[in-house]
């Protein structure tokens, strides 16, 4: 999109130039009024060559050929690159909405569940609560605060003492539906949240690999900390991004959403 908006930006510079340099030069030349040099070159740009003024002098014809070489070509590629412009802005719109759709269902199958129960392990969920615990009345300077005062102190999970064997067994369920959402198309320009579900997936097998033993080390516990962290902090910058999306393009379910904020039943 940016190499559009500055093609477009060069054809127009490049046209408007051509045109104003023949219109004025047409009127000094050619002696022909304000008006007559604006029609004359605006009629030849656009390719319609009325022909009810043409130049006479041979200044005005030189300036006339130079119109119809470069302000015609400069005009081609403005409305050939405008065209592009908006089916790339289509496009990328139809795109949009579908990595929207993919991560909204990421979170109501599998995100909004391991953010509930991880938060039910983090030592830290009060502090974070007052960061993310979002308002009816969130505007998006709101959710761009609450994304930048996020802190990696707040979202820690003491492995220790968790569900391990629950977030294994869900995990190990949601694995079709993991490997299909990392395989859409649709998030290849997404890279955050595909290294969300990277790291979701990693932690599950991780969890598989590591509790197939009847014990867990310290070296274990340490090693799922640090998976369980990463997916747990990207969990929850995604999900604030999300509930903005759901904010400011569907109201309806924002209003449902923020009834169901994961955070919640962490709060006991």
């Amino acid at each position: 999109m940016d190499s559009l908006t500055r093609r477009l930006r060069i054809f127009l510079i490049v046209m408007s130039s051509i045109m104003i340099v023949s219109a004025i030069g047409l009127m000094i030349v050619e002696n022909l009024s304000f008006v007559d040099s604006i029609y004359f070159t605006v009629v030849t740009v656009a390719s319609v060559g009325y022909g009810d003024i043409h130049p006479i002098t041979l200044p005005g014809k030189l300036l006339a050929t130079v119109l119809i070489l470069g302000g015609v070509g400069a005009f081609g590629g403005v409305f050939a690159t405008l065209t592009e412009f908006l089916l790339s802005r289509k496009d990328s719109e139809i795109r949009l909405k579908k990595r929207n759709l993919v991560t909204s269902i990421f979170f109501s199958q599998i995100g909004d569940w391991l953010i509930h129960d991880l938060s039910l392990n983090n030592p830290r969920i009060e502090e974070l609560k007052k960061v993310v615990w979002i308002q009816a009345d969130w505007s998006p300077k709101d959710f761009e605060i609450a994304l930048k005062n996020l802190n990696d102190e707040d979202m820690t999970v003491k492995v220790q003492d968790a569900n391990l064997y629950g977030w294994r067994n869900f995990l190990n369920q949601k694995t079709d539906t993991l490997l299909r959402l990392i395989e859409n198309p649709s998030l290849l320009e997404q890279e955050a949240f595909t290294e969300l579900l990277m790291a979701v997936m990693h932690l599950g097998q991780e969890l598989s690999y590591r509790l197939a033993v009847p014990t867990l080390s310290e070296e274990d516990y340490e090693h799922l900390g640090g998976d369980t962290q990463r997916a747990y902090r990207g969990l929850v910058r995604q999900w604030l991004s999300h509930m903005k999306h759901l904010k400011a393009h569907y109201p309806y379910l924002f209003a449902l959403a923020i009834k169901k904020i994961p955070f919640h039943t962490a709060m006991a």
